[in-house]
């Protein structure tokens, strides 16, 4: 697991963004989430990070879950790809999720 925590906030932090396409969302189901992710605070000394002597056990998961997904990526290819190719899925799963917010 990649467990930067000042890399993984700034993350979640983008995948958060209202103007971008949404890439992170919550459901009414996970209350837990709900109730506890706005609580948490910055750490004073280290203020891109978040205290974690409060109940962030929702947010670390969070974090953790957008660390754990490749970064999106404008690498174009003019050479075929083969259909298992990890490049030719990412991009299959980019068209995808902007196909869907088109309709």
């Amino acid at each position: 697991a990649d467990n930067r925590r000042i890399e993984g906030w700034r993350n979640l932090k983008q995948w958060l963004r209202a103007d971008d396409i949404p890439r992170f969302q919550v459901f009414s189901t996970c209350a837990h989430f709900i109730t506890t992710f706005p609580a948490n605070v910055h750490d004073e000394l280290h203020p891109e990070d978040l205290n974690s002597d409060g109940e962030d056990h929702s947010a670390d998961e969070a974090r953790y879950a957008v660390m754990s997904r490749p970064p999106e990526t404008n690498l174009k290819t003019t050479q075929e790809l083969s259909l298992t190719s990890p490049l030719y899925k990412m991009q299959e799963l980019r068209r995808k999720r902007e196909e869907s917010f088109t309709i």
